[in-house]
């Protein structure tokens, strides 16, 4: 090709290659500004959630009150003797000791020989009624004899009742002193476990003082006050589901509900007796809940309500992909989930996680396998999360 003919070939493929590049350029520029659409908008904008539906169920309907734990019945152990001298102390704070069984014991060498003496005085007394009955039989012999008076035969009458009624004083005090000796020993007057221990060896404690308290047959009982608008709902023999501030749980049976109420409290005690149970002792606190049957409760994730100014609220995802803020009422709660007494049914929609982040009329889009997998049943949802 010569020259002449070159020149205007190269001019031409020029101009087409700056007429590409600005068509490009528009083009780029025009895809730029052209708006999006509100489908494009909502899915740049919403929101990551997880939904699921209220599932309905019966749950068990309770009473919740509050007591303290104590023994069924506390027996206060004394002695009837006084001025003796502690010889020997056989239990301590936490034992379990049996009906009849010796706690403590004290010195009896002056009861012995007191008792001694009067076993001697009633020998005495049975001598000399043996030998006046001897002379009023004598007496009675010859009465009709003359020989005797009427009045000496009456002395000898009298002398043989004296002697009688002097021999049954000796006989009762020997069965006193018995009676003392046998106390020196404190025993047990029924099963239980030591409380506490007020003597020590060498103590000398008065008439009537407590040595010991027992807690009768090692039983315990839980107390509980409960409102007088409630005590119609509880009865012997009911079940409480009790779980003391050390964790221990354990199930009781109401025994007695106070036949009184009272007046500045408005409360009456409910007495419920609690199975021997390891870690449950006199003075825990506790929580019971009456259990007084089942009823129907339409229920959801503790985390698909959220609770703003103290309202509660769910989150119902509409078909349109928005989620509607709406209010409900709250009830009873077993594990991670809340029932929902008004607000929704069963066959809304709400959102779970994630719902805390939410307001009125957000989008949201729906994590298609957790809410799937969350949907079919309440411990599928358990897992899921």
């Amino acid at each position: 090709m010569n020259r002449k003919l070159r020149k205007p070939l190269t001019a031409v493929a020029g101009v087409a290659l700056v007429g590409i590049t600005a068509a490009w350029m528009t083009s780029r520029a025009s895809a730029r500004t052209e708006p999006a659409t509100p489908q494009q908008v909502q899915e740049r904008t919403a929101q990551i959630v997880t939904a699921t539906r209220p599932v309905r169920s019966d749950w068990s309907r309770g009473l919740t009150a509050k007591g303290s734990i104590g023994a069924w019945q506390e027996m206060s152990v004394g002695s009837e003797l006084g001025g003796l001298r502690v010889a020997e102390v056989r239990v301590d704070v936490g034992d379990h000791v049996r009906r009849g069984q010796v706690l403590a014991r004290f010195a009896s060498d002056a009861l012995s020989a007191e008792l001694q003496r009067r076993q001697a005085a009633q020998d005495e007394a049975h001598a000399t009624l043996i030998e006046a009955h001897s002379a009023a039989e004598g007496a009675r012999q010859l009465a009709n004899s003359g020989v005797l008076s009427g009045q000496q035969s009456m002395q000898y009458i009298t002398a043989e009742r004296t002697a009688q009624a002097r021999a049954k004083a000796a006989e009762a005090a020997v069965r006193v002193e018995q009676v003392s000796v046998q106390q020196t020993d404190v025993v047990a007057p029924d099963d239980g476990i030591v409380l506490s221990r007020g003597v020590t060896v060498g103590a000398v404690p008065g008439v009537g003082q407590e040595l010991f308290k027992l807690q009768r047959q090692g039983r315990l009982e839980w107390r509980a006050e409960v409102g007088a608008d409630d005590l119609a709902h509880v009865a012997p023999g009911q079940v409480v589901e009790l779980v003391a501030t050390n964790g221990v749980a354990v199930h009781a049976t109401v025994r007695l509900v106070a036949p009184a109420v009272d007046t500045a409290t408005r409360t009456a005690l409910v007495y419920a007796d609690i199975p021997a149970t390891p870690g449950l002792r006199p003075g825990i606190f506790a929580t019971g809940r009456f259990i007084l049957g089942e009823q129907p409760a339409i229920t959801v994730p503790q985390d698909a309500v959220v609770a703003r100014d103290g309202f509660t609220y769910v989150f119902v995802i509409g078909s349109d992909g928005h989620v509607t803020q709406t209010a409900v009422t709250t009830g009873r709660r077993q594990g991670d989930r809340i029932e929902l007494v008004s607000g929704v049914g069963p066959e809304a929609l709400v959102a779970q996680q994630g719902a805390g982040f939410l307001g009125d009329r957000d989008a949201v889009h729906v994590a298609t396998a957790m809410s799937s997998a969350r949907q079919s049943t309440p411990a599928a949802s358990t897992a899921a999360r």
